[in-house]
C-alpha cells in the first residue's frame, strides 16, 4: 500500500519519510495504443466534431486533412470522421490528420513510420 507523507501529505523525498527512497513508477506504455505519433505537448482524438454544430463534414472540416480523397468521399457518405491533432514539439507547430475510421488514420501513420 501506498502511503503519503503525514507532514506534508505528498511523497516527498524529506528525510525520515518513509517513501524517501522509493523510485517514481516509469511511464507506461499503453497496449494498442503505440502508433499514435510522438508528442511534447498535446495529442488530441475526436470524432464526428461536425455534428456537435449540425454541420456537414464538407462544411466543417478542411479538406486538406483527410489522408486521401478517398477518406474525404467516405466520411461524407457514411458523416463518420476521426480526426487526430497533434503537437510534436512545442505549443506552436501541429499536425492534424482526418479520415472516415480510426483504423484508416493508424494504417497512415504506421505507414507513415515504416
Amino acid at each position: 500500500m501506498i502511503n503519503q507523507c503525514s507532514d506534508c501529505g505528498g511523497f516527498c523525498k524529506k528525510s525520515g519519510c518513509e517513501r524517501e527512497n522509493v523510485k517514481p513508477t516509469p511511464q507506461r506504455t499503453v497496449v494498442g495504443l503505440d502508433w499514435l505519433p510522438k508528442h511534447r505537448c498535446g495529442l488530441h482524438l475526436s470524432h464526428n466534431e461536425h455534428r456537435d454544430v449540425y454541420e456537414t463534414v464538407e462544411d466543417f472540416y478542411d479538406i486538406d486533412s483527410f489522408i486521401s480523397m478517398e477518406e474525404l468521399a467516405k466520411a461524407i457518405s457514411e458523416d463518420s470522421v476521426w480526426v487526430l491533432h497533434w503537437y510534436p514539439e512545442t505549443p506552436i507547430g501541429f499536425h492534424r490528420i482526418a479520415a472516415s475510421t480510426l483504423e484508416a488514420i493508424e494504417a497512415k501513420l504506421k505507414e507513415k513510420n515504416t
